[in-house]
């Protein structure tokens, strides 16, 4: 879980069950899906993204030019929970879930394609259920991209009440099936 979302989630909570929170969702500084940003009213999630469980994973092609694999999609699991929002007047209502695939320029990340949305029902009690979302590779043909991943909170009229925006961080890989915490966009096999 982001650990704004913790904060989201424990809100208002003891010291004692923010510990044991912190302690539950990961909060000793690891590297995991993390919020970036935020705008409006948004419900609580989790994710899980951790070395041994990616959230990401880099996909390549079987064999390119000139002795190089290049990257084709980065895929991301799906959150493991996404709730509506307490105190917005409605007990449920649509969250979408969409990947925007990004690259390192010049020690920017800058978005280079972005996935369809997917949308479910979510309530104050029972998650969204999404599956795994993917986009396809559209950049630069050197060094590195990651998964940013977008959840809208809509209301009954389908405009925006909320955003969330979180980066994974964790990826395996279908070349060499190691780990990273991006995508490399091309390997050199010679």
């Amino acid at each position: 879980m982001a650990r704004t979302s913790v904060r989201r989630f424990v809100s208002g909570a003891s010291l004692a069950t923010l510990t044991a929170a912190m302690l539950t969702f990961g909060g000793g500084g690891a590297l995991a899906a993390h919020q970036v940003g935020s705008s409006g009213t948004i419900g609580t999630y989790s994710w899980t993204d951790t070395g041994a469980q990616p959230a990401g994973t880099c996909n390549y092609n079987g064999g390119g030019t000139l002795g190089h694999v290049y990257i084709v999609s980065v895929k991301v699991t799906a959150p493991d929970t996404v709730f509506w929002p307490a105190g917005t007047g409605a007990s449920s209502g649509t969250v979408g879930f969409r990947v925007k695939l990004q690259h390192l320029t010049g020690g920017a990340w800058s978005t280079v394609n972005t996935g369809s949305e997917a949308t479910a029902t979510a309530t104050r009690t029972t998650s969204a259920m999404f599956g795994q979302r993917h986009v396809n590779w559209n950049g630069p043909l050197t060094g590195r991209d990651r998964a940013l991943v977008i959840l809208t909170w809509y209301t009954p009229s389908m405009t925006v009440m909320g955003r969330a925006k979180v980066v994974i961080d964790h990826y395996r890989n279908n070349y060499d099936h190691l780990g990273r915490s991006y995508c490399p966009v091309v390997y050199t096999l010679v």
